[in-house]
């Protein structure tokens, strides 16, 4: 087991999404939803990236290839 356990990694992994998604809740307004419901939709976003992400950089116990991932670039905006 790796030091700290699941628990304390779960715990770091909760404030750093809290502190991320705190980040997300000041640059971005949804229309008709307070300020705290913001934040919990925000939290719960950001905890499916990150758990999106450790399941792909976990998988096999080891990081994705670049030829895995694919070779377009993420976009900075939408494209219509």
């Amino acid at each position: 087991m790796k030091a700290g356990g699941p628990k304390v990694m779960s715990e770091a992994v909760r404030i750093l999404a809290s502190e991320v998604a705190s980040q997300i809740n000041k640059l971005v307004d949804l229309p008709f939803v307070n300020e705290e419901e913001e934040e919990v939709f925000f939290q719960m976003v950001v905890l499916k990236v990150f758990d999106a992400v450790m399941s792909i950089v976990t998988k096999n116990g080891k990081a994705p290839k670049r030829s895995d991932v694919g070779d377009e670039p993420i976009p900075s905006r939408p494209v219509n």
